[in-house]
Protein backbone atom coordinates (compact mmCIF):
# COMPACT_ATOMS: atom_id res chain seq x y z
CA UNK A 1 0.00 0.00 0.00
CA UNK A 2 1.70 3.65 -1.10
CA UNK A 3 2.34 5.40 1.93
CA UNK A 4 0.00 8.87 2.07
CA UNK A 5 2.20 11.86 1.21
CA UNK A 6 1.72 14.57 4.20
CA UNK A 7 -0.77 17.48 3.35
CA UNK A 8 -0.82 21.15 4.66
CA UNK A 9 -4.13 20.32 6.45
CA UNK A 10 -1.84 17.19 8.45
CA UNK A 11 1.68 18.77 9.27
CA UNK A 12 0.96 21.67 11.59
CA UNK A 13 -0.50 18.33 13.94
CA UNK A 14 1.89 16.34 13.27
CA UNK A 15 5.07 15.66 15.98
CA UNK A 16 8.56 14.53 15.24
CA UNK A 17 7.80 11.06 15.59
CA UNK A 18 5.16 11.10 13.38
CA UNK A 19 7.47 12.83 10.75
CA UNK A 20 10.53 10.04 10.94
CA UNK A 21 7.84 7.70 9.84
CA UNK A 22 7.33 9.65 6.69
CA UNK A 23 9.99 8.21 3.96
CA UNK A 24 12.18 10.82 2.52
CA UNK A 25 10.93 10.76 -1.15
CA UNK A 26 6.89 11.94 0.01
CA UNK A 27 8.68 15.04 1.79
CA UNK A 28 8.70 18.08 -0.75
CA UNK A 29 12.16 19.19 -1.31
CA UNK A 30 14.01 16.59 1.34
CA UNK A 31 16.80 14.22 -0.72
CA UNK A 32 17.00 10.68 -0.02
CA UNK A 33 19.89 8.81 1.06
CA UNK A 34 20.87 7.03 -2.13
CA UNK A 35 20.83 10.37 -4.33
CA UNK A 36 22.98 11.61 -1.20
CA UNK A 37 25.78 9.02 -1.81
CA UNK A 38 25.06 7.71 -5.37
CA UNK A 39 26.12 4.32 -5.73
CA UNK A 40 30.28 4.14 -7.58
CA UNK A 41 30.42 3.10 -10.75
CA UNK A 42 32.07 -0.57 -10.81
CA UNK A 43 35.58 -0.69 -11.65
CA UNK A 44 36.35 -4.25 -13.42
CA UNK A 45 40.33 -5.40 -11.64
CA UNK A 46 42.51 -6.51 -14.83
CA UNK A 47 43.51 -9.90 -14.10
CA UNK A 48 45.60 -12.44 -16.19
CA UNK A 49 45.30 -15.87 -16.66
CA UNK A 50 48.14 -18.49 -15.68
CA UNK A 51 47.84 -19.65 -19.10
CA UNK A 52 48.43 -16.09 -21.14
CA UNK A 53 51.37 -16.40 -23.30
CA UNK A 54 53.19 -12.87 -23.70
CA UNK A 55 55.02 -13.51 -27.16
CA UNK A 56 57.26 -10.63 -28.20
CA UNK A 57 59.48 -11.75 -31.00
CA UNK A 58 57.60 -12.83 -33.38
CA UNK A 59 57.10 -12.33 -37.78
CA UNK A 60 54.51 -9.42 -37.23
CA UNK A 61 56.47 -7.80 -33.84
CA UNK A 62 59.94 -8.69 -33.90
CA UNK A 63 62.51 -7.89 -31.76
CA UNK A 64 64.24 -5.00 -32.15
CA UNK A 65 67.78 -5.46 -30.59
CA UNK A 66 67.50 -9.31 -32.24
CA UNK A 67 67.36 -8.05 -35.51
CA UNK A 68 69.94 -5.35 -35.65
CA UNK A 69 72.66 -7.53 -34.08
CA UNK A 70 71.55 -10.59 -36.83
CA UNK A 71 71.64 -7.66 -39.64
CA UNK A 72 74.62 -6.43 -38.17
CA UNK A 73 76.19 -9.54 -38.48
CA UNK A 74 75.06 -10.37 -42.00
CA UNK A 75 76.89 -7.15 -43.12
CA UNK A 76 79.65 -8.24 -41.72
CA UNK A 77 79.71 -11.04 -43.50
CA UNK A 78 79.37 -9.57 -46.77
CA UNK A 79 82.17 -6.97 -45.68
CA UNK A 80 84.46 -10.59 -45.21
CA UNK A 81 83.26 -12.11 -48.73
CA UNK A 82 83.69 -8.94 -50.55
CA UNK A 83 87.53 -8.40 -48.93
CA UNK A 84 88.18 -12.48 -50.18
CA UNK A 85 87.09 -11.46 -53.36
CA UNK A 86 89.49 -10.79 -55.95
CA UNK A 87 87.44 -9.46 -58.70
CA UNK A 88 86.81 -6.01 -56.23
CA UNK A 89 86.22 -2.49 -58.36
CA UNK A 90 85.53 0.77 -56.05
CA UNK A 91 83.15 2.65 -57.22
CA UNK A 92 83.44 6.20 -56.52
CA UNK A 93 79.93 7.03 -55.51
CA UNK A 94 79.65 4.38 -52.78
CA UNK A 95 83.69 4.57 -51.80
CA UNK A 96 84.42 6.77 -48.66
CA UNK A 97 87.59 7.74 -49.68
CA UNK A 98 86.21 10.20 -52.02
CA UNK A 99 82.95 10.83 -50.20
CA UNK A 100 83.34 10.12 -46.40
CA UNK A 101 80.42 10.08 -44.01
CA UNK A 102 82.57 10.54 -41.52
CA UNK A 103 86.14 12.89 -40.56
CA UNK A 104 87.76 9.35 -39.64
CA UNK A 105 87.37 6.15 -42.17
CA UNK A 106 88.91 2.76 -41.78
CA UNK A 107 88.85 1.88 -44.96
CA UNK A 108 91.32 -0.73 -44.97
CA UNK A 109 89.85 -3.25 -42.12
CA UNK A 110 87.32 -5.67 -41.87
CA UNK A 111 84.38 -3.80 -39.40
CA UNK A 112 83.65 -5.79 -36.16
CA UNK A 113 80.18 -7.01 -35.60
CA UNK A 114 79.88 -4.37 -32.61
CA UNK A 115 80.46 -1.38 -35.21
CA UNK A 116 78.28 -2.47 -37.54
CA UNK A 117 75.80 -2.81 -34.95
CA UNK A 118 76.40 0.71 -33.25
CA UNK A 119 76.19 2.38 -36.64
CA UNK A 120 72.94 0.57 -37.08
CA UNK A 121 72.04 1.26 -33.95
CA UNK A 122 72.63 5.08 -33.80
CA UNK A 123 70.46 5.79 -36.94
CA UNK A 124 67.52 3.64 -36.07
CA UNK A 125 67.79 5.19 -32.72
CA UNK A 126 68.04 8.69 -33.78
CA UNK A 127 65.22 8.67 -36.22
CA UNK A 128 62.78 6.20 -34.53
CA UNK A 129 62.50 3.66 -37.59
CA UNK A 130 61.35 -0.02 -36.52
CA UNK A 131 62.97 -3.44 -36.79
CA UNK A 132 61.31 -4.36 -40.34
CA UNK A 133 63.08 -1.38 -41.64
CA UNK A 134 66.64 -3.32 -41.17
CA UNK A 135 65.14 -6.40 -42.75
CA UNK A 136 64.29 -4.28 -45.86
CA UNK A 137 67.76 -2.80 -45.70
CA UNK A 138 69.22 -6.04 -45.71
CA UNK A 139 66.88 -7.30 -48.59
CA UNK A 140 67.98 -4.41 -50.56
CA UNK A 141 71.15 -4.71 -49.74
CA UNK A 142 71.83 -8.46 -51.06
CA UNK A 143 69.19 -7.85 -54.12
CA UNK A 144 72.00 -5.51 -55.55
CA UNK A 145 74.92 -7.73 -54.84
CA UNK A 146 72.92 -10.48 -56.77
CA UNK A 147 71.78 -8.14 -59.43
CA UNK A 148 74.50 -5.76 -60.12
CA UNK A 149 77.69 -7.63 -58.86
CA UNK A 150 78.48 -4.97 -56.09
CA UNK A 151 80.98 -5.54 -53.75
CA UNK A 152 80.77 -4.87 -50.19
CA UNK A 153 84.28 -3.69 -49.02
CA UNK A 154 85.41 -1.76 -45.62
CA UNK A 155 85.38 1.21 -48.06
CA UNK A 156 82.29 1.63 -48.80
CA UNK A 157 79.82 -0.64 -46.60
CA UNK A 158 78.81 2.51 -44.66
CA UNK A 159 77.50 4.44 -47.33
CA UNK A 160 75.38 1.27 -49.31
CA UNK A 161 74.16 0.23 -46.01
CA UNK A 162 73.22 4.37 -45.22
CA UNK A 163 71.24 4.45 -48.47
CA UNK A 164 69.48 0.79 -48.02
CA UNK A 165 68.03 1.70 -44.87
CA UNK A 166 66.92 5.16 -46.18
CA UNK A 167 64.22 3.67 -48.80
CA UNK A 168 63.65 0.79 -46.50
CA UNK A 169 62.46 3.73 -44.30
CA UNK A 170 60.54 5.50 -47.44
CA UNK A 171 58.78 2.08 -48.01
CA UNK A 172 57.91 1.03 -44.82
CA UNK A 173 57.25 3.47 -42.37
CA UNK A 174 53.88 5.62 -42.42
CA UNK A 175 55.73 9.44 -41.85
CA UNK A 176 58.85 8.59 -43.94
CA UNK A 177 62.28 10.26 -42.78
CA UNK A 178 63.38 13.30 -44.85
CA UNK A 179 66.90 13.04 -46.61
CA UNK A 180 68.07 16.04 -44.45
CA UNK A 181 67.08 14.67 -41.23
CA UNK A 182 69.66 11.81 -42.25
CA UNK A 183 72.05 14.62 -42.48
CA UNK A 184 72.07 15.43 -39.33
CA UNK A 185 74.12 11.79 -37.89
CA UNK A 186 76.75 12.29 -41.04
CA UNK A 187 78.24 16.08 -40.76
CA UNK A 188 80.67 15.78 -44.27
CA UNK A 189 77.57 14.59 -46.36
CA UNK A 190 75.57 17.16 -48.30
CA UNK A 191 72.32 16.99 -49.42
CA UNK A 192 73.40 16.58 -52.82
CA UNK A 193 75.58 13.80 -52.51
CA UNK A 194 72.74 12.21 -50.66
CA UNK A 195 69.83 12.32 -53.84
CA UNK A 196 72.77 11.47 -56.14
CA UNK A 197 73.45 8.08 -53.92
CA UNK A 198 69.70 7.90 -53.65
CA UNK A 199 69.41 7.86 -57.33
CA UNK A 200 72.26 5.65 -58.32
CA UNK A 201 70.82 3.01 -55.72
CA UNK A 202 67.12 3.10 -57.35
CA UNK A 203 69.17 2.74 -60.46
CA UNK A 204 70.77 -0.78 -59.08
CA UNK A 205 67.85 -1.89 -57.87
CA UNK A 206 65.92 -1.22 -60.71
CA UNK A 207 63.21 0.46 -58.82
CA UNK A 208 62.49 -2.26 -57.58
CA UNK A 209 61.85 -1.65 -53.49
CA UNK A 210 58.98 -4.22 -53.50
CA UNK A 211 59.78 -7.17 -51.12
CA UNK A 212 57.02 -9.68 -51.28
CA UNK A 213 55.84 -11.14 -47.58
CA UNK A 214 57.23 -14.86 -48.67
CA UNK A 215 60.90 -13.19 -48.97
CA UNK A 216 60.27 -10.83 -45.62
CA UNK A 217 59.96 -14.20 -43.78
CA UNK A 218 62.05 -15.88 -45.15
CA UNK A 219 64.78 -12.93 -43.99
CA UNK A 220 63.02 -12.63 -40.70
CA UNK A 221 63.61 -16.30 -39.86
CA UNK A 222 67.14 -16.79 -41.49
CA UNK A 223 68.24 -13.88 -39.07
CA UNK A 224 66.56 -15.59 -36.16
CA UNK A 225 68.57 -18.20 -36.63
CA UNK A 226 71.56 -16.40 -36.96
CA UNK A 227 71.32 -14.38 -33.50
CA UNK A 228 70.17 -17.94 -31.35
CA UNK A 229 72.28 -20.32 -32.42
CA UNK A 230 71.13 -23.65 -31.28
CA UNK A 231 73.26 -25.10 -27.88
CA UNK A 232 76.20 -27.19 -28.77
CA UNK A 233 76.98 -29.94 -25.92
CA UNK A 234 80.74 -30.20 -26.32
CA UNK A 235 80.93 -32.73 -23.59
CA UNK A 236 79.42 -35.10 -20.45
CA UNK A 237 79.51 -33.45 -17.34
CA UNK A 238 81.32 -34.60 -14.86
CA UNK A 239 81.19 -34.28 -10.65
CA UNK A 240 82.51 -30.71 -10.71
CA UNK A 241 80.42 -29.59 -12.90
CA UNK A 242 77.45 -30.83 -11.29
CA UNK A 243 78.78 -28.81 -7.99
CA UNK A 244 78.90 -25.57 -10.30
CA UNK A 245 75.13 -26.29 -11.53
CA UNK A 246 74.22 -26.83 -8.02
CA UNK A 247 75.78 -23.68 -7.44
CA UNK A 248 74.52 -21.76 -10.07
CA UNK A 249 71.06 -22.68 -9.39
CA UNK A 250 71.33 -21.94 -5.92
CA UNK A 251 72.09 -18.67 -7.04
CA UNK A 252 69.28 -18.13 -9.62
CA UNK A 253 66.49 -19.30 -6.54
CA UNK A 254 68.25 -16.50 -4.54
CA UNK A 255 67.32 -13.84 -6.91
CA UNK A 256 64.35 -14.62 -7.67
CA UNK A 257 62.82 -15.28 -4.17
CA UNK A 258 65.38 -13.25 -2.43
CA UNK A 259 67.60 -14.76 0.57
CA UNK A 260 65.84 -16.26 3.51
CA UNK A 261 67.85 -13.95 6.72
CA UNK A 262 69.49 -16.44 9.64
CA UNK A 263 67.79 -19.57 8.21
CA UNK A 264 64.02 -18.11 9.13
CA UNK A 265 61.07 -18.09 6.66
CA UNK A 266 59.02 -21.09 5.24
CA UNK A 267 61.41 -23.69 3.78
CA UNK A 268 62.39 -23.07 0.19
CA UNK A 269 60.20 -25.32 -2.28
CA UNK A 270 62.35 -27.88 -4.06
CA UNK A 271 62.44 -26.94 -7.55
CA UNK A 272 63.94 -29.46 -10.26
CA UNK A 273 67.14 -27.88 -12.21
CA UNK A 274 66.37 -26.66 -15.67
CA UNK A 275 67.82 -28.22 -18.47
CA UNK A 276 68.29 -24.61 -20.04
CA UNK A 277 71.07 -24.26 -16.85
CA UNK A 278 72.67 -26.68 -17.93
CA UNK A 279 72.87 -26.17 -21.62
CA UNK A 280 73.97 -22.89 -20.75
CA UNK A 281 76.92 -23.57 -18.90
CA UNK A 282 78.10 -26.20 -21.52
CA UNK A 283 77.77 -23.76 -24.31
Amino acid sequence: TPTPTPTTATTSSMTPADWSQVPAAAVPGATSAAEKNPPSPRKLARRNSTSTLYVVNTLHNPDFHEILHSVATAIRLHVVNGHASHAFVASDIFSETKYPLTPIVDRHNVPSVSKVHRFIHRIFKSEDLSAECSILALAYVERIVALKGVVVHASNWRRILLMAIVLASKVWEELAVWNSDFLALFPCMTGKDMCELEMHFLRLLQFNVNVASPLFAKYYYELRALAVPLPKLTRALNVQDRWRLDAMNIAMLEKADGPVPNGQGPPRPNRPRTKSCELEYVR
